[in-house]
Order: structure tokens, then C-alpha cells, then sequence
């Protein structure tokens, strides 16, 4: 046994970080959600990477709050290390989100075409199963979080199929000029980045999980 789990079986844990965990994995889907809305009920990119942004600032706001606990708190329920890094992978993702977002509203993309759409969908599941995943940490359920890891890595492994096939299909189509191209190149990557940084973080969770279980 060593030191750190010695002290953690002595002293009373602080536990609050689950929560604060958990609300950064909430924070995912709102932002993939708000994302959505371009080109729905009049939703202009504009609006839409406004309210992102506001969800990305919400999400910064749960990190500092973890890393300030950190600094504070002497036994937390799980390694410090491992508290840190889920909290920062989580908010990479909503940081992503917020990219494409902007992206839309800097080059005027009103819309979704169906490679994006097909991105957009691995992206909300891939969120679904971390905000579903999160609070599994507090249950201690390695199990499901490992699966829940191998989940990510197949969606994961769908989006990057799309987004190969989008990036072909947009350099082998003699209609679209370059300033499009690199528009919806530019988004697409976006898009997809978020999807693997979904699956980075269920590979970390799933690490925890080994080594916890």
C-alpha cells in the first residue's frame, strides 16, 4: 500500500471533485447541443457561437474551481493527477466545440452538410457516454467505465471513416473553389478533433480504471 492511499483510508476525503467532474462532462453536451442549433429556427452562427462561448466560459470556470480545490485540499478520492488530467481532457473538448463553433461564424457557414451532420452525431454520443460515464467514478465502477472507454474508441473510429471520406470528396469535387474547400476542411477537422478528444479522455478514464480496479 502506498503512502498517498495510507493517508486516503486515514483521513476524510474531500468529494466534492466528482461532482465538479461531472458537471464539466454535462458542460460537453450543452456546448455539442448549442453547437446544433446553426441553421435551426433562424439560428444564426453568429448566435450560436455566442451561447458556445458562454458554455466554454461556464466550463473554465468548473476547471479553476478543480484546480483551486486541488491546491487546497490535502486527501482527494482519487489521484490528483487523475483528477487534473480527466478535468483538463473534459475541458479540451468543450474548448473544441467552441473552436468549430467560431469557425462557423468567421467563414459564414449558416448550414451542416451531411459529412459534418455524420461528425456532428458521433460527437453527441461520444458526449452522452461521458456525461454518462463521469459519474460512474463516484460508484467506482471500473468495469463500466472501461467499457464505456472501448464505446468511445468505436465512435471514435466512425468519425475518422467520415471524416476521410469528407476531406477526399472535397478535393476530388471540380465545383468547389479553394476558399470553400478550406472552409469546410477547416470545420470538419474541427469536428473530428472534438470526436478524438472524447476518446483520448476514455482512454485516460479507462487507465484510471485499471489501475483502480
Amino acid at each position: 500500500m502506498t503512502i498517498q492511499n495510507l493517508i486516503r483510508r486515514i483521513f476524510p476525503k474531500e468529494e466534492s471533485f466528482y461532482g465538479l467532474l461531472e458537471k464539466l462532462a454535462l458542460l460537453t453536451q450543452d456546448s455539442v447541443e448549442a453547437f446544433e442549433r446553426i441553421g435551426k429556427d433562424g439560428a444564426t452562427p453568429d448566435e450560436v457561437a455566442q451561447s458556445v462561448q458562454e458554455i466554454e466560459h461556464a466550463g473554465d470556470k468548473v476547471f479553476h474551481e478543480v484546480e483551486t480545490g486541488l491546491a487546497r485540499t490535502f486527501v482527494t478520492p482519487i489521484d490528483r493527477e487523475d483528477i487534473h488530467q480527466i478535468a483538463f481532457e473534459t475541458d479540451e473538448i468543450i474548448d473544441m466545440v467552441n473552436l468549430a463553433a467560431r469557425t462557423c461564424a468567421l467563414f459564414h457557414i449558416p448550414d451542416f452538410n451531411p459529412a459534418m451532420v455524420g461528425l456532428l452525431d458521433a460527437l453527441r454520443r461520444s458526449t452522452k457516454v461521458l456525461a454518462d460515464t463521469l459519474p460512474l467514478l463516484r460508484q467506482h465502477d471500473y468495469a463500466g467505465i472501461i467499457k464505456a472507454g472501448r464505446t468511445l474508441r468505436g465512435i471514435e473510429k466512425e468519425a475518422d471513416t467520415i471524416f476521410r471520406n469528407a476531406v477526399s470528396s472535397l478535393f476530388e469535387d471540380p465545383a468547389i473553389d479553394a476558399k470553400q474547400l478550406l472552409k469546410e476542411k477547416s470545420l470538419i477537422e474541427h469536428i473530428e478533433d472534438a470526436v478524438d478528444r472524447c476518446d483520448r479522455l476514455g482512454s485516460t478514464l479507462s487507465n484510471l480504471a485499471v489501475k483502480h480496479g
